[in-house]
């Protein structure tokens, strides 16, 4: 679970901005997905990664989104 404080400032800047912009033009709903398409697109080495499964016709791609977060020291 992303907690909000290891969300980068500039995500949330991007998000703000995507949303405010055209929140008043469309749909509530669509405006919160474009402003998560935005911040996901502005996190700073966020990678999308396919993830071949199965084979021959049956064969999908599935793709994983990784984010790197702040990790908190370990107490070991």
């Amino acid at each position: 679970m992303i907690r909000a404080e290891q969300i980068p400032d500039e995500v949330v800047e991007a998000a703000c901005r995507a949303y405010t912009s055209i929140m008043l033009d469309i749909a509530p709903e669509l405006a919160i997905s474009e402003a998560i398409a935005a911040a996901l697109n502005a996190w700073p080495g966020a990678e999308l990664d396919p993830y071949p499964q199965g084979t021959g016709k049956k064969a999908v791609v599935k793709w994983y989104l990784d984010l790197p977060l702040p990790q908190e020291p370990r107490d070991d």
